[in-house]
């Protein structure tokens, strides 16, 4: 799994006829397996995307490297940080059982990073430590009147709220209210979000363009001429406004040029400051050990806009 959908490009090209129903599939063949070993008294431990096979057919998949589960009272020995539960971060991984609830929280992390592919849910704006964003359970996607504002950008905000309410409240509740969701309520969760794809109540999308459109109407963007799913209110508006209605697609597009014509600029300005330095008669320059440190310097807030820019572009496409 690791090799084949957690990364955008690779997902596109190693299945490139699947959809958002496809990942919802995978998310409940997985929790069947899961479902399966727990009736058996054997708890994986090592939950990761390396340790699970996936195929074309996104109804199945294989856990291995088994000789890691935990069966009776031999413990799992090894663990991977993004799936370990925050009570249980940092602790050599051989000297304690692991429980059906530290199971529960890689499970709930193995899900939201099929539905998020690859995307791990303490990831957010600012970076920080893995463990450290777990143990102190920052979650930073918005749920109801909680929002941080640090949710990673690009695709991941759109895919968020694109979920089913409940999805994403149960996500929220086992990451910030440490409240973790037994395997058949997940299924049901999951069950009934493919139904309501099914009924078109949701984006079958696997990385939606837009926020989610209670108000779908199909139209033609005004740009790549292609057709789209809008807002019947938003795609009125514009028209009643006199504005073309650009798609998801175009509009990323058109803030990636403003986004690398601010950085010509940015540029352009750090060397045109540069420039003007180098005319000043030298004995306006003061003494060396009398300036002030290069980070101080007046330059260093361009080049500090210039690497803004260019992280957003970046995370435009991570």
């Amino acid at each position: 799994m690791q090799h084949t959908m957690f990364v955008k490009p690779v997902l596109e090209k190693t299945f490139p006829a699947w959809s958002r129903i496809d990942l919802v599939n995978l998310c409940i063949a997985f929790l069947d397996k899961i479902s399966y070993l727990h009736s058996l008294n054997i708890i994986v431990g090592d939950i990761n995307p390396l340790n699970v096979l996936v195929s074309d057919q996104s109804n199945n998949l294989w856990i291995v490297d088994t000789d890691s589960f935990q069966i009776e009272g031999f413990p799992c020995p090894v663990g991977t940080v993004n799936y370990t539960a925050p009570e249980i971060q940092g602790i050599n991984y051989t000297e304690f059982m692991r429980t059906l609830d530290h199971e529960l929280f890689a499970v709930a992390t193995m899900l939201f990073m099929i539905l998020h592919p690859g995307k791990p849910p303490y990831a957010q704006q600012g970076g920080g430590d893995p463990a450290d964003n777990i143990k102190k359970q920052n979650f930073s996607y918005p749920y109801g009147k909680d929002v941080s504002g640090k949710a990673p950008e690009g695709p991941w905000q759109n895919i968020w709220a694109n979920l089913p309410g409940k999805i994403k409240e149960a996500f929220w509740n086992t990451f910030k209210n440490n409240q973790r969701i037994d395997v058949a309520d997940w299924k049901k969760l999951l069950k009934l979000y493919r139904s309501e794809i099914l009924k078109g109540w949701h984006s079958n999308e696997i990385f939606p363009t837009t926020f989610k459109i209670v108000d779908p109407i199909e139209v033609v963007c005004g740009n790549c001429s292609e057709k789209v799913i809008a807002s019947e209110k938003r795609y009125q508006r514009m028209i009643s406004e006199g504005k073309p209605y650009y798609c998801g697609k175009c509009m990323a597009n058109i803030r990636l040029q403003i986004l690398a014509r601010k950085a010509r600029e940015a540029n352009q300005s750090v060397k045109s400051g540069r420039a003007n330095s180098t005319r000043q008669p030298h004995n306006t320059q003061p003494p060396y050990s009398t300036r002030k440190p290069y980070h101080q310097q007046g330059s260093q807030g361009s080049k500090s806009l210039v690497g803004g820019i260019f992280d957003a572009i970046f995370n435009l496409f991570r």
